[in-house]
């Protein structure tokens, strides 16, 4: 998909060309490469945990270029030097790492400028359709998260990196290069499901839990999101009858998969938690369906072995993983037996004489 610059609002230069004049050096050690990023994204599934950025994976990069060095963030709209660039890792590269590593690098050349400046943005897979703004960086206008499991990816995006003028200003141990800070520009939710007892978990099956309700379309601009559009269902699992229901044990298990979701805040919302479970009848009897409904604008998040005050009123914001526990327990019927006492009446016949 074409992909093109939007440019600050006061921005009123055309831009002629692609590119900045800018006289390079034409050597192979001036090149600009990449640093593997600070975060990692998924091209679809679960999210990527930790730091490492899988060397199957892609990026895209806008750079701008400044003769003077920048005292700030913000950039001319009219030096673009690379305009949406795909970027990937090369294992070919001689990038001077005693260990063999190569280098995240362009399909076509770009090399670095003989004076000057470049700042970087950039955001991953570069299969999503994105913009670059000078003064704000990336955007994302709607984007779509997928209700879909197999297709969802981890969206990310870079705080702009200023003021470099080679590919081996870099602090990683393992490439040169730029570079590029991502963060992630989603929100994760899991759900993990247990029995109170081991006699509950004995009787009680999980046939479905639903988070309903909520936004999964929104522009992104200015770091921040701004959800949009109709409201949907995301499904963490289902199944049709009692037997195809999941059992619980008395040990905390995840149910159904990671969902990667749009940040957004419930206050007011109607967004809640659908969860359909099976209570097993015995001796032969019929097992019963019931649901339970938790509204998401009632939960709060608390970040574990966190000083108290690091907890919001539920909403889900960027780079954050909600982990929802959920405990399963049956009330026993007990019986309170009672009888009405007998009423008296009196009858009187007539006397016997």
């Amino acid at each position: 998909m074409k992909k093109t610059l939007v440019f600050a609002a006061l921005a009123s230069v055309a831009l002629v060309g692609c590119t900045k004049n800018v006289e390079v050096a034409n050597n192979d050690l001036n090149e600009i490469t990449f640093e593997t990023p600070v975060l990692a994204p998924a091209t679809k599934a679960d999210e990527i945990t930790g730091t490492t950025f899988p060397e199957t994976a892609d990026f895209a990069v806008f750079a701008w270029y400044s003769a003077s060095k920048l005292s700030g963030s913000d950039v001319n709209a009219g030096s673009l030097y690379m305009n949406d660039v795909t970027v990937t890792y090369n294992p070919s590269v001689d990038d001077n790492i005693t260990d063999g590593s190569g280098a995240w690098k362009p399909g076509t050349v770009y090399f670095w400028p003989k004076n000057g400046f470049l700042a970087f943005d950039a955001y991953s897979p570069s299969s999503v359709s994105a913009t670059c703004d000078a003064t704000n960086g990336i955007a994302f206008t709607n984007f779509e998260a997928s209700t879909d499991y197999d297709s969802q990816i981890d969206l990310l995006y870079s705080t702009r990196v200023i003021n470099k003028q080679s590919s081996v200003e870099n602090t990683n141990d393992k490439y040169d290069g730029v570079n590029i800070p991502f963060n992630h520009a989603l929100s994760v939710i899991r759900v993990y499901v247990k029995a109170a007892t081991p006699t509950d978990a004995s009787l009680i099956k999980v046939k479905s839990i639903k988070v309903k309700n909520i936004k999964n379309k929104g522009d992104f601009a200015s770091a921040a999101w701004t959800p949009k559009g109709d409201a949907v269902d995301v499904v963490l699992g289902e199944a049709t009858t009692a037997t195809a229901s999941t059992p619980i044990t008395t040990a905390e298990a995840q149910y159904g998969n990671n969902r990667i979701v749009l940040p957004q805040d419930f206050d007011g919302s109607t967004a809640e938690i659908e969860i359909k479970y099976y209570i097993l009848g015995q001796n032969g009897e019929e097992a019963l369906e019931q649901v339970a409904h938790f509204a998401l604008s009632g939960q709060t998040a608390v970040k574990p072995g966190s000083d108290p005050v690091d907890s919001h009123d539920h909403e889900w914001k960027m780079g954050k993983r909600y982990n929802y526990h959920i405990t399963f327990g049956l009330n026993e019927i007990y019986f309170a037996p009672s009888i009405t006492d007998w009423e008296d009446y009196q009858v009187n016949v007539p006397t016997i004489d």
